[in-house]
């Protein structure tokens, strides 16, 4: 599995993930529950939500590292192709 699909996976569990709670803290505050409870379920995701925020810019800085590298080596790739001409029209 090549890294990009890696991050791709991680990606859709994160929106899994916080997809599944808040739909966990919506259902739950749609009952009849108290004030308090309601607060601490919203506390509770938006901690998750943070997490989740973070993971996600691990992802991106992921993805980037990964562009880079795709990069580089066209770079590379496009100087042995220059140096491969002059080698063949130099002979």
């Amino acid at each position: 599995m090549s890294e990009d699909q890696q991050i791709l996976q991680q990606m859709q569990r994160l929106v899994r993930g916080v997809s599944r709670r808040i739909e966990e803290v919506t259902g739950d505050c749609k009952q009849d529950i108290s004030l308090t409870s309601k607060r601490i379920l919203l506390a509770e995701l938006s901690e998750f939500v943070r997490m989740q925020q973070h993971e996600a810019a691990e992802l991106r800085v992921q993805i980037l590292r990964s562009q880079d590298a795709l990069d580089a080596f066209a770079s590379l790739e496009k100087k042995l192709q220059q140096i491969a001409r002059l080698i063949s029209s130099s002979n």
